[in-house]
């Protein structure tokens, strides 16, 4: 086994950290719960649901996952910044300026050529 009496419980808005050395089974937390492969003991429960139960896509829309390294695509800020439909219509102007907001990167995006339509070289090496 590479995991063995993993517990815990998040609530929602709650923001969790997974922390240990390399090796120490984080990214195989995040696996299971993802459902990139199943366990073969015990069960994964999101919401109180086994996640094999869950359509696949439906149990992605749940989570939110937030990498250690930022990861940029070729294309523009705005479609970096709304990059995954998360089963919802295409993020409007609005939105995308919003989460730049949160982000704090305003001024930096604003400053670029064309903006929020300024464009991404792959992996954001112009950026």
């Amino acid at each position: 086994p590479v995991l063995r009496n993993i517990s815990f419980t998040a609530k929602q808005g709650e923001t969790v950290a997974f922390i240990g050395a390399t090796g120490s089974g984080k990214t195989s937390v995040i696996n299971l719960i993802s459902r990139f492969y199943d366990v073969t003991e015990g069960e994964v429960l999101v919401d109180g649901v086994n996640v094999r139960n869950y359509k696949q896509q439906t149990l992605h829309n749940k989570i939110g996952y937030v990498p250690q390294r930022a990861v940029l695509f070729s294309g523009t800020v705005a479609s970096n910044v709304s990059y995954g439909d998360n089963g919802r219509a295409e993020a409007s102007e609005k939105l995308v300026k919003t989460a730049v907001e949160i982000a704090q990167g305003t001024e930096f995006v604003e400053k670029m050529d064309g903006q929020y339509q300024g464009r991404i070289s792959q992996g954001g090496a112009n950026v």
